[in-house]
């Protein structure tokens, strides 16, 4: 649920409706991090083997810092490019990293 609405929260800044848009979108983008954020750490514990939970979650610092690196020079790109692309773009992510993570728990579950 987190993902997905942080994915609705970003593509909703492509939306017109000024300064009420933005308030709405960030709204439901904050609440879509407060639901998946604290998840993330949890569920990355979860999956690593006891002797590995330290690398495991070295490299999720490590990957959420290079998305921080990257993600701006890529974005702003894009954003120059067009904005409607860019925010749509981010909302299709975060609605198929929803799926995904539903998906790997319906899986595991099966096994």
């Amino acid at each position: 649920i987190g993902y997905t609405l942080l994915g609705f929260g970003f593509a909703m800044n492509a939306l017109p409706g000024g300064a009420g848009m933005i308030f709405a979108a960030m709204t439901v983008l904050t609440i879509g991090e407060m639901l998946s954020q604290p998840m993330r750490s949890a569920y990355v514990a979860q999956l690593a083997p006891q002797h590995m939970r330290g690398r495991y979650m070295g490299l999720l610092t490590m990957g959420t810092t290079f998305a921080a690196i990257i993600g701006p020079h890529i974005s702003l790109r894009l954003h120059a490019w067009s904005p409607s692309v860019l925010w749509v773009s981010c909302g299709v992510l975060g609605v198929l990293s929803s799926f995904t993570l539903v998906g790997k728990k319906e899986r595991s579950a099966r096994f």
